[in-house]
């Protein structure tokens, strides 16, 4: 699949994914403790994509609007900067996802979540002089398990590990903090 039919494809599963959940919002429900809307960053790492590159450690950012108490539709992005163990250069990769956030069970103030859905990847190999070599778009899946612990009603930080399930697979795993609306 060359970029532009990876590109398309992407667009046409977010814009489907979107018209599908669009309906949900409307029937969106509120509990005493809980916000609808919630934003968080956080930092994390991801393993190697090829044998030439190294561990990377990473930022991220996500948007997550809570239909029920126990699911919600999340949008995140992350960006990773690898470099190369036997090739000078670099390896940035930025994987978007958009998916259903689902909420198993809390214990006071922590929470067992799980995503599930599409991820579009923007890859881009650079040499040592910076010149871009290779870019790539990566369209596949992911899954995240995680922990939230609430803090107080408008603030959390968690943790969570995730797979990567494109032309390369791979695991990420990261630490954050955020503030729900």
């Amino acid at each position: 699949m060359n970029m532009i039919s990876g590109r398309i494809l992407a667009t046409l599963c977010i814009i489907c994914g979107a018209m599908c959940a669009a309906p949900s919002f409307a029937q969106a429900s509120q509990s005493d403790r809980l916000i609808n809307f919630s934003v968080d960053a956080g930092a994390s790492t991801s393993t190697s994509p090829a044998n030439n590159w190294d561990t990377a450690t990473g930022i991220s950012l996500g948007l997550v609007y809570r239909l029920t108490n126990n699911s919600g539709i999340r949008l995140a992005v992350e960006q990773y900067k690898f470099s190369g163990t036997s090739t000078a250069g670099t390896y940035t990769r930025m994987p978007i996802f958009l998916g259903g956030r689902f909420y198993f069970w809390n214990f006071g103030d922590i929470w067992s979540h799980a995503d599930l859905g599409m991820e579009m990847s923007l890859d881009q190999k650079s040499s040592s002089a910076g010149v871009a070599n290779d870019t790539q778009t990566n369209v596949g899946g992911a899954a995240l398990y995680g922990l939230l612990y609430e803090i107080s009603n408008h603030l959390f930080m968690g943790a969570d590990i995730k797979i990567h399930l494109n032309k390369d697979k791979y695991w990420s795993y990261g630490i954050y903090l955020g503030m729900v609306f």
